[in-house]
């Protein structure tokens, strides 16, 4: 599995379970050139 294929929000507990799921769910950052997945889903940030 890798780092974008899953992710689960810290405050709600919603979860996405593949790379396109994270991306709508959650969104991708980037952090000085290094990719990350935004910790918090978008509804609760």
């Amino acid at each position: 599995m890798g780092k974008f294929d899953y992710a689960k929000c810290p405050n709600c507990g919603k979860v996405a379970h593949n790379r396109q799921e994270v991306d709508e769910r959650f969104g991708i950052r980037n952090n000085d050139g290094n990719l990350m997945v935004q910790s918090w889903c978008r509804k609760c940030r």
